[in-house]
């Protein structure tokens, strides 16, 4: 008796599963065909393209070097996500337009330290009157990061408050970025070209991560249904996508050194 109740409740466990995986297979290929009708990549693309154009041109544009050495991070990859296909922005959120920008300045500082247009110097931050008597010695009035790290701490100190809010400008960075860069903008170019948008399906291998694999069948966390590899690959197909935006990062620099990079003395 006790082997035929198991036979059943297994029974009914497989029924279960496959009217509840035939129902959201059949769900996902709805939504794919919805997002096909409402969404062309093309235009998406477009919009994203000109939005990135816009927002790059207005974060830039307080670098005024007209005149110097050129060059170029050709296609690097300013940025990627993946979305479902049930809901899509429209238009890039301001979340991911500022980690576009955050990866561009990090590449950017990058190379302008390998190439030594950026000295590299630890400071004490906490000494802000020494500090800004530096910056401005040598015209490294404008800065990259996060303008916190090198604001006067003692809100008693309303000279050199006053001083940091009338002296120095900035680029804030999002992000946990523990240092900063000083440089003279008249001596810097930085701009965006060739943006390239790429839209893909997901690999098994990338969303691993939200599975788990048991012998030949993948059972998605917190779930009780079971994909064979063939349903997985039309489930992922119909649920996310990929996208890569790549572009080209311009860099006019007019002399030798034209900032510093300021890590605090207490950084390791």
């Amino acid at each position: 008796m006790r082997h035929k109740k198991t036979e059943l409740f297994n029974s009914l466990t497989n029924t279960l599963q496959i009217f509840f995986k035939t129902e959201k297979l059949t769900k996902a290929q709805e939504q794919a065909n919805a997002y096909t009708a409402q969404f062309s990549e093309e235009v998406l693309s477009t919009t994203y393209t000109k939005q990135l154009q816009e927002f790059f041109k207005d974060s830039f544009s307080p670098f005024n070097a007209s005149k110097g050495s050129v060059f170029q991070i050709s296609n690097y990859n300013i940025l990627e996500y993946r979305y479902l296909l049930n809901y899509v922005d429209k238009e890039l959120s301001k979340m991911s337009l500022d980690s576009a920008l955050f990866n561009i300045l990090m590449e950017t500082i990058s190379v302008l330290s390998v190439k030594c247009y950026l000295h590299s110097e630890k400071k004490n931050i906490e000494n802000t009157k020494e500090l800004y008597d530096f910056l401005e010695d040598h015209s490294f009035t404008f800065l990259i990061g996060s303008p916190d790290l090198v604001k006067p701490h003692n809100y008693r100190d309303q000279p050199q408050i006053d001083r940091f809010n009338n002296n120095f400008k900035h680029l804030y960075i999002l992000g946990y970025y523990r240092k900063i860069v000083a440089v003279n903008r008249d001596l810097l170019s930085i701009s965006i070209s060739n943006i390239k948008i790429v839209f893909s399906t997901p690999l098994i291998n990338e969303i691993l991560d939200d599975f788990i694999v048991e012998g030949e069948f993948y059972k998605k966390k917190n779930d009780c249904i079971k994909y064979t590899k063939a349903e997985l690959i039309e489930y992922i197909k119909n649920t996310y996508r990929n996208v890569k935006i790549y572009a080209d990062i311009n860099i006019r620099v007019y002399e030798d050194i034209l900032g510093i990079l300021i890590t605090p003395i207490d950084l390791k």
